[in-house]
């Protein structure tokens, strides 16, 4: 009996335990950012200078091993000889060492708040151990972020992964291409017009009209609809709208549909595009788009 007694205390303290073990015991923490005070001007330099080393200590190992991230290469910190400077291993999680200008922005934290793997889809904030969550192979910085989606019935509150790269931050394309003509043929069924509208996909970046009515045998369509994606995991990407083709006019002007400025439109009310060669550049905000020019 006394056997089973003992047998059975420990098999609940076993079990108790385990409970702990299984439920987040931790608080959410922010990494830790700061600036370089001094350039990397070179791949093999140990000794690193930032405006702060508060919240960054060494030597560790483990999850007690503190990373420093700057661009896209991963640093191990060795040791804090004083304040403000600290000494690394360059290049590390399979991370290149690279050179680093005088005010890059650096992350500072446990090995557990880098990753190589994007997250996608939704969140909840408080799940998360650290924030934000960095992809040292691609350097997207993730973060769960509340998102509104806006529909015909209710609004819906929900948290989804929203990453940027500030490494990648001016992207290069895709430009995306579209014609605003009608051409002779299809005058005989209107509807088969060419180029009448266009809805923006969430790939789309650069959007341009290369042709509206110049084009010989064709005429001008009169309005030009573009629409806009829903901003629904979309916040922070910007669009660029521009006339290429320099005949778009009152008559011949290219309207945006969507909700812009926090004005839902299915007409020509908010944006209209109406000057030869204008633009504008839009960015998804938490409720819709939002004019940046």
């Amino acid at each position: 009996m006394k056997l089973f007694h003992t047998l059975s205390r420990f098999l609940i303290a076993v079990g108790v335990a385990w409970l702990a073990m299984a439920s987040p015991a931790w608080a959410q923490t922010s990494l830790t950012t700061t600036t370089l005070s001094n350039a990397l001007t070179d791949t093999a330099g140990t000794s690193v200078v930032v405006a702060s080393t508060t919240d960054i200590t060494a030597p560790g190992t483990g999850a007690t091993l503190t990373m420093i991230y700057i661009d896209q290469e991963l640093m191990a910190v060795r040791a804090v000889p004083v304040a403000g400077t600290l000494t690394v291993a360059r290049g590390a999680g399979g991370t290149r060492a690279a050179k680093h200008a005088v005010g890059a922005f650096v992350y500072a934290g446990n090995p557990n708040a880098f990753t190589t793997v994007d997250p996608s889809g939704k969140c909840t904030a408080a799940d998360e151990r650290f924030m934000p969550v960095i992809n040292t192979r691609t350097g997207t910085v993730w973060n769960c972020a509340l998102t509104t989606a806006t529909g015909t019935a209710a609004v819906t509150a929900q948290s989804l992964w929203q990453g940027w790269n500030p490494v990648n931050y001016m992207p290069s394309g895709p430009r995306t291409v579209v014609g605003g003509v009608q051409t002779a043929a299809a005058l005989v069924s209107p509807n088969t017009a060419i180029g009448l509208n266009y809805t923006i996909l969430p790939t789309d970046y650069l959007v341009v009209l290369a042709t509206s009515g110049t084009t010989p045998g064709s005429l001008a369509t009169a309005i030009k609809s573009f629409t806009l994606p829903n901003t629904l995991g979309l916040q922070g990407k910007h669009l660029i709208i521009k006339d290429e083709s320099g005949a778009i006019s009152a008559t011949t002007q290219i309207i945006l549909i969507g909700t812009i400025d926090g004005t839902a439109s299915t007409v020509a009310t908010v944006v209209a595009l109406k000057t030869p060669y204008g633009a504008v550049g839009l960015y998804a905000g938490s409720n819709g788009w939002f004019t940046l020019w």
